[in-house]
């Protein structure tokens, strides 16, 4: 095939799976914000958020890089 064609197909593939993505993000963000306006929920669920960013932070930070 020639490039062009690849390419074309590369393309429509990003472009399906990117919507597709996002679209799930949209649906399940409309479905999660009730929840995250109960009382506590916010909180916790930036507590949860912050200690997954600075696990991260610690594991990079302690990597080898080799």
């Amino acid at each position: 095939a020639s490039l062009l064609t690849q390419y074309a197909i590369f393309a429509g593939t990003f472009v399906v799976f990117e919507l597709s993505w996002l679209t799930f993000y949209a649906l399940l963000g409309v479905k999660t914000s009730n929840w995250l306006f109960e009382a506590g929920r916010a909180k916790l669920f930036n507590r949860l958020t912050g200690g997954v960013f600075i696990s991260a932070g610690v594991m990079l930070s302690t990597a080898n890089r080799s």
